[in-house]
């Protein structure tokens, strides 16, 4: 499975998603496990590495959760913003007041492991915990 950076002790997919998530750590100044789940994630697909303005904006250190409702990402890559994002903001975006309960447990449903984790990315997700909660995994 993918690239291991020995150094970093790190499996990326590719040397484009390792030189990804070193160039958004950079940016954003921060190191901590919060930052690297979340670029780490947004580096696993093209698209994602495309659209991550789109995703997180680097001035505010916020997330733009109506990425997640934008219909850019389909498939494993929106899963991994999904994890990216829930693992970045330990809850569930998107669960504000105008949605009707039916629209919320359909949401959160999309949250839930067998449904994140059942794509290509799988391998790549268990890094990401990881990297999240390097105590405990």
């Amino acid at each position: 499975m993918g690239y291991r950076d020995t150094e970093l002790q790190i499996t990326f997919q590719d040397t484009q998603h390792r030189d990804f998530f070193l160039q958004c750590l950079g940016r954003c100044g921060s190191t901590d496990t919060r930052h690297m789940t979340l670029f780490y994630c947004l580096g696993i697909s093209q698209d994602l590495r495309e659209q991550t303005e789109s995703v997180y904006d680097f001035d505010t250190d916020k997330i733009q959760t109506g990425s997640l409702l934008s219909g850019h990402f389909s498939g494993s890559s929106e899963k991994a913003l999904r994890l990216a994002v829930s693992l970045y903001m330990d809850a569930l975006p998107g669960m504000d007041g105008e949605m009707g309960m039916e629209e919320k447990l359909e949401e959160s449903s999309r949250y839930a492991a067998h449904n994140l984790f059942d794509c290509e990315y799988a391998g790549y997700f268990w890094q990401a915990l990881q990297l999240r909660y390097p105590g405990y995994c």
